[in-house]
Parts: C-alpha cells; sequence; structure tokens
C-alpha cells in the first residue's frame, strides 16, 4: 500500500497468521474457497464467523487461567498505583455487593 516497508509487514505477519491458525485450532471457523483457501475481505482482512470469536478466546482464557481466576461482569473504578506504576484495580460487581482489589504484576486498560 505504500505506507510501510513490505519486509517489516511481511515479519509481523508471520506471528499474524500463527495466530490465525490456533484460533482456527481451537474452533474459530474461517471462511474458505472451494480450493480450501481463506477467503479474504480486501488485501488483508480474513472473513469469520465473528460472533464465535468471543466464545473461543473466553474458553482458551478459562482453560489457561483455570474458572477460579475469571471474574465476570466487574466494573474497574480507579487504578491501583504504586507512584507512577500500575499494580492493581478496584471495582466493584454489578450483580452482587461485591467489592474487589486486583493487585497485578501487568494491567491492560481495554
Amino acid at each position: 500500500m505504500g505506507v510501510t516497508r513490505e519486509d517489516l509487514v511481511a515479519d509481523i505477519a508471520r506471528h499474524v497468521d500463527s495466530s490465525v491458525h490456533l484460533f482456527e485450532k481451537w474452533g474459530l471457523p474461517i471462511w474458505k474457497d472451494e480450493d480450501g483457501g481463506y477467503v479474504h475481505e480486501g488485501r488483508w482482512q480474513l472473513m469469520i464467523n465473528g460472533e464465535s470469536y468471543k466464545v473461543i478466546v473466553a474458553e482458551a482464557a478459562k482453560n489457561a487461567l483455570g474458572v477460579d481466576n475469571i471474574y465476570e461482569r466487574v466494573f474497574i473504578t480507579h487504578p491501583l498505583m504504586d507512584g507512577d506504576q500500575c499494580v492493581g484495580a478496584v471495582g466493584f460487581s454489578v450483580r452482587e455487593d461485591k467489592f474487589y482489589v486486583f493487585k497485578a504484576k501487568a494491567t491492560i486498560c481495554a
């Protein structure tokens, strides 16, 4: 497309490609043509059944972390800060009268 170097795009694509194969192994339906190749939407994007994505990722997380380490429907209100480093978060359940304090070595805000 002329925006980036093609060799850098190819290097990143190798990692993305392995992720696609992993999601397919977990059961994500990826559209394929008659020859068994992936169906593309545009130059880079593959066609998937998106409604299956959340279920598959949640199942993989449950298997990796264990059911006891999954918290759903928790509204995070504040990060826990130690100076300028985020070391966790606090929040409450939107279904029950519970308050949570999560301590972490790494955090992601999404």
